[in-house]
């Protein structure tokens, strides 16, 4: 019994949903298009390295083929993060 209460409860918060179907009114689509964009490390005109913004690194954001599923729970632990001006 003590098993089957371990497996829901790692389920429950390994929960990934489509950013599509975000139930809450912020991020907007909009905004969750530009942390998308900025979540990965990436090189500017000049050859710099830009840093993404560590959503990939905490595990809130991840991708399957084209889709972009988030963890609420680990994006909003990242939104704390940032808040205390930590990086991931």
């Amino acid at each position: 019994m003590m098993q089957d209460q371990t497996t829901s409860t790692t389920t429950a918060s390994a929960e990934f949903i489509p950013v599509t179907k975000w139930p809450h009114d912020w991020p907007t689509q909009g905004a969750w298009r530009a942390l998308i964009f900025n979540a990965e490390d990436r090189v500017n005109s000049r050859g710099q390295r830009i840093a993404g913004n560590g959503l990939i690194e905490c595990g809130a954001i991840r991708r399957v083929g084209r889709r972009v599923l988030v963890n609420p729970g680990r994006f909003f632990g990242w939104v704390d993060n940032q808040k205390n001006g930590n990086r991931a």
